[in-house]
């Protein structure tokens, strides 16, 4: 009896742990192409336990030219960034030289943070994007502004007058689009605030801002530059730093550039928290 009850007992513990097992493992599956490489406790969850974004799940991934994760795929040393690795089907990881690199922060909700401190840090990346009429795309971010200055790039590329996310010709706490031409939709969220924001570029009248709850404001063309490589927290040769702290980045083209799906905004709330402005 006592041998049958052993037996019973690691029988029932068998099973337990293999369902565990399986349901881990069907938990990995489901990551799918979202995930390239992870840092904190395992592939697919942020420190602080909740699914990391899955954009296989929400694009097209032929549509998907670049996306990042700040609790996925980042080499750090000594507290400074010096990698942060692309997820899209075609990577373009973003680097940093010695001098250039960003601070590595607690970041929100268990999810590291990407400071960069609007003097001379900024991460390059390899991806070439290009002129917005021949391919518009749109850039989904979730940062924060820190403090403003009036010539930051939040995004931007690294030709001569390429296309930018920028508070040139603004007043704080705004943004603008910038592509050779200035844009006409200028919006603001108080500085220190994480917003989810998203911005579009096609060289026509379509070209569009929307900084977290606001509504999607279109207005003017911004231009059709050839931006370069794509660059986070600068522009050009390093002369356009803003002080930002970023989670996320993802850039579309195609059909998912048109519109950002609500889902995207769902899933910014689902692993950053309600403190995100969407």
């Amino acid at each position: 009896m006592i041998h049958q009850a052993n037996h019973e007992m690691a029988r029932r513990c068998y099973s337990f742990d293999r369902a565990t097992y399986d349901r881990s493992a069907q938990k990995r599956r489901a990551i799918g192409t979202g995930l390239r490489l992870g840092i904190g406790p395992s592939i697919g969850e942020s420190s602080a336990g909740a699914s990391n974004i899955n954009f296989s799940s929400l694009f097209p991934a032929s549509d998907i030219l670049l996306s990042t994760q700040s609790d996925i795929g980042v080499t750090s040393s000594g507290g400074l960034v010096s990698n942060w690795a692309d997820s899209a089907p075609s990577p373009n990881d973003f680097t940093a030289t010695l001098t250039r690199r960003p601070s590595l922060t607690a970041g929100l909700l268990g999810n590291p943070g990407i400071l960069i401190d609007g003097v001379n840090n900024g991460l390059t990346s390899g991806l070439v994007l290009s002129a917005p009429s021949t391919t518009p795309f749109r850039l989904g971010i979730v940062f924060r502004q820190v403090t403003w200055g009036p010539v930051g790039s939040v995004v931007a590329g690294t030709s001569i007058n390429a296309w930018s996310v920028t508070s040139a010709t603004c007043v704080s706490p705004n943004l603008r689009t910038l592509g050779g031409a200035a844009g006409s939709a200028i919006q603001g969220v108080a500085l220190g605030t994480w917003e989810a924001s998203e911005f579009f570029f096609s060289n026509s009248a379509l070209d569009s801002i929307r900084r977290g709850s606001n509504a999607e404001q279109a207005g003017t063309g911004v231009g059709n530059a050839n931006g370069g490589n794509f660059m986070v927290g600068n522009a050009g040769a390093f002369a356009f730093p803003a002080n930002i702290e970023v989670l996320h980045v993802v850039i579309l083209k195609g059909a998912s550039a048109s519109a950002m799906p609500a889902s995207w905004r769902a899933s910014i709330t689902a692993k950053y928290g309600a403190s995100v402005n969407v």
